[in-house]
């Protein structure tokens, strides 16, 4: 299970920016998200790149770091 996050604030902004989501949406499907889900590893979007995040998750997933 991988948890995929930025801060709420940023997600936010992100739906903002993207013009075809509702201002408020990042806040109610915060509300929606499980609070006490175990997940075998999380990345960041806000501090890392997609490329970053991918290869962190394989990492985690395999035990290595070129693929």
């Amino acid at each position: 299970m991988v948890e995929v996050f930025c801060p709420l604030e940023i997600c936010r902004q992100r739906n903002i920016k993207r013009g075809d989501r509702a201002e408020d949406q990042s806040d109610w499907q915060d509300k929606l998200m499980a609070k006490d889900i175990q997940y075998d590893c999380s990345v960041n979007t806000h501090v890392n790149s997609s490329e970053e995040c991918a290869d962190s998750i394989l990492k985690c997933l395999y035990g290595r770091s070129e693929y």
